[in-house]
């Protein structure tokens, strides 16, 4: 809906997302006392929305920038139309009294005295052919960089628009990571998209975790007499059949190592995602749907 500054308000879930009309001001999240905002350096131009996307197609030179609010958070996306735009974006940090900002693991961690309560994760940076590039954030007191690789980016072969794909994301009881081949040392945490099969020919596989016997969610003598998963679709080529398997907390730690302090997963060994590897795991026969 409008908002009283010319922008965009949602507050559809426990998170609102304030948009504004030019991205010369920033992008807000509320969730219970706390806030975070984030200006994209040089922003500018105005903004149109429909539905939760807002758009901005002269954000910056040859740049449009896209948000896409979600259950959890806000998708950023920057579509760079050519050779000419920038080959690193900068953003500024707005976080509100008790908040402060760290780089853990290729992921921003929003902390608070208790803990983390937010995340933005490890950028994506794909070209039209599915070619993925290197990204990762740097963080310099209330400023976030992303610088892309030059040589990359002015390759020949090069296929534009090439998209970079950050997102903010509150934690919930839910938490969802996708695992990719090409950078396994990332952690790519979000609860809205789970990335499976391939991407550009890059094989990918997804872990949710469920913190809620650990946070005090449930009781710990509770027993849970069934439960359903839902993961509809977005993007597929062809048929598709997700295998989903259990897995407990030791054997994520064996296959893993330690669980980072938000016990979301440290994804240091690629090989946990290949098919091969599940059955040696001790898992239960997957279940296809």
């Amino acid at each position: 809906m409008p908002s009283s500054d010319g922008g965009w308000h949602s507050a559809a879930n426990a998170i609102g997302v304030d948009l504004p009309s030019s991205l010369a001001s920033p992008v807000t999240l509320t969730k219970g006392g706390s806030s975070i905002g984030f200006t994209l350096a040089g922003g500018a131009g105005a903004g149109s929305a429909t539905g939760t996307v807002a758009s901005y197609s002269a954000a910056l030179p040859s740049t449009a920038a896209t948000y896409t609010v979600t259950g959890s958070g806000v998708k950023e996306r920057l579509s760079l139309a050519s050779v000419t735009t920038p080959s690193s974006f900068a953003w500024s940090l707005h976080l509100s009294s008790g908040l402060s900002a760290q780089l853990v693991g290729g992921v921003v961690e929003i902390i608070n005295a208790s803990g983390p309560v937010a995340t933005i994760g490890a950028p994506t940076v794909t070209d039209a052919s599915g070619v993925s590039g290197p990204a990762g954030w740097q963080l310099s007191g209330a400023t976030l960089t992303l610088p892309l690789d030059p040589a990359w980016l002015t390759d020949p072969g090069r296929a534009f628009p090439v998209i970079v794909d950050p997102s903010v994301t509150y934690l919930g009881p839910t938490q969802g990571c996708t695992l990719d081949a090409a950078h396994p040392t990332n952690t790519y945490c979000d609860t809205t998209d789970l990335g499976v099969g391939a991407s550009g020919g890059v094989a990918q596989r997804s872990v949710l975790y469920y913190p809620g016997f650990t946070d005090g969610t449930l009781p710990v003598d509770a027993v849970i007499q069934g439960a359903e998963m839902d993961l509809p679709v977005d993007t597929q080529t062809g048929s598709v059949t997700v295998n989903a398997y259990g897995l407990t907390r030791g054997q994520l730690e064996r296959h893993l190592g330690q669980l980072q302090r938000h016990q979301q997963l440290d994804h240091r060994r690629w090989g946990l995602c290949h098919h091969a590897d599940w059955p040696t795991m001790g898992s239960p026969p997957p279940t296809s749907g």
